[in-house]
């Protein structure tokens, strides 16, 4: 669920980056100094928490309503292609993120 995370992790970048623009924009300062950032980041994380949880749902039905057990080897093979995961793809990722935020610290890309 790459994918899906990364446009998780776009909105979350997007909103932040809006409402610090909105916050130098209007001088709301005011929205740094309380607990507004506590507030978004606690309901990115329950939305998210509950979209993502739907969704691996949705996905794992999916793969196993696929299944045409023929032979019990076969579909724990099946099985274990369609769940298992990619720790390149999660190095990848998580190296492009550190150079992201080096380079959106660095260059301030947004």
């Amino acid at each position: 669920m790459y994918k899906e995370g990364v446009i998780l992790l776009i909105l979350i970048y997007t909103e932040q980056i809006l409402s610090l623009n909105i916050a130098t924009t209007f001088n709301l300062t005011f929205m740094h100094d309380t607990g507004y950032n506590i507030f978004m980041t606690f309901l990115f994380a329950t939305v998210s928490g509950f979209i993502f949880n739907r969704l691996y749902l949705a996905k794992a039905i999916k793969v196993i309503d696929n299944i045409q057990i023929q032979e019990d080897e076969e579909a724990k093979k099946y099985l274990r292609k369609q769940g298992g995961t990619s720790i390149v793809s999660a190095l990848l990722l998580a190296v492009g993120m550190v150079i992201f935020a080096w380079l959106n610290a660095t260059y301030f890309l947004f």
